[in-house]
């Protein structure tokens, strides 16, 4: 029997930078994460003596050695990523200044992965119905956007059907997030301003690691929803 075809949806949003009514652009629309414990998961599920914890107890300090690889000038070739450590600055005598040179981390995609994401199937399912968006996260501090965070300084987030708003019982719930990666903990950020299409938010003072970040709110379209609803931004954000 022929190997089933990974498939994935693809929805469709106004494209607002143009004029022309029926130009859109796409996004693949996610189906949740997956970390260590549900890639164990699926191991089990396809069929292994190996119990569920033991899977999780190897996978977690795997990350971490090929973390710590990476960073000690190892090459990392995995079944779905080759990681290189590579160096940026010009160089004017044999020391390293941190103010002019810095190592970054340069990650491409397996052949493997990319040959199932070529061999992919694809669903349009035409314009969304479109409710709370998050185009950008732009760190006010350095002016990277959809990358790393700078903790106790303010961020602006772009997008749709931002504004924070919500009846008294839902007042604890609703507000922006940061949500570690690490642990799945939720830090609830400080609002500096709530508008539609733009939100400017105090990052708290976040641990170093790898943050998502979601909006919940019960406001759209200028009425109040029945209950809240959330939005999950689809860049994994950084903190160094």
């Amino acid at each position: 029997m022929a190997e089933e075809k990974n498939k994935v949806d693809v929805q469709l949003y106004d494209l607002t930078v143009t004029e022309n009514p029926t130009d859109f652009f796409g996004r693949v629309r996610s189906k949740g994460t997956l970390d260590n414990f549900a890639i164990a998961s699926r191991i089990k599920k396809e069929g292994t003596e190996y119990q569920l914890e033991s899977m999780v107890e190897v996978l977690n300090p795997a990350d971490r050695i090929k973390s710590e690889g990476l960073a000690s000038g190892y090459n990392i070739n995995t079944g779905i990523i080759n990681a290189r450590l590579g160096v940026q600055g010009v160089f004017y005598n044999a020391s390293f200044d941190a103010k002019q040179h810095t190592l970054k981390g340069t990650v491409n995609l397996s052949s493997d992965a990319r040959a199932k994401i070529a061999d992919t199937g694809v669903t349009v399912l035409g314009q969304a119905q479109v409710g709370t968006l998050i185009y950008r996260v732009v760190d006010s501090f350095t002016g990277n956007v959809n990358s790393t965070l700078t903790p106790s300084n303010a961020a602006v987030v772009i997008g749709e059907k931002l504004e924070i708003k919500a009846e008294e019982a839902f007042a604890d719930e609703v507000g922006a997030y940061f949500i570690s990666l690490a642990d799945e903990s939720r830090t609830k950020c400080q609002i500096i301003s709530s508008k539609n299409k733009e939100l400017i938010i105090l990052i708290p003072a976040l641990a170093a690691g790898d943050y998502e970040f979601e909006v919940v709110t019960q406001w759209s379209n200028g009425t109040m929803l029945k209950e809240p609803r959330s939005e999950r931004f689809d860049s994994v954000l950084k903190v160094d």
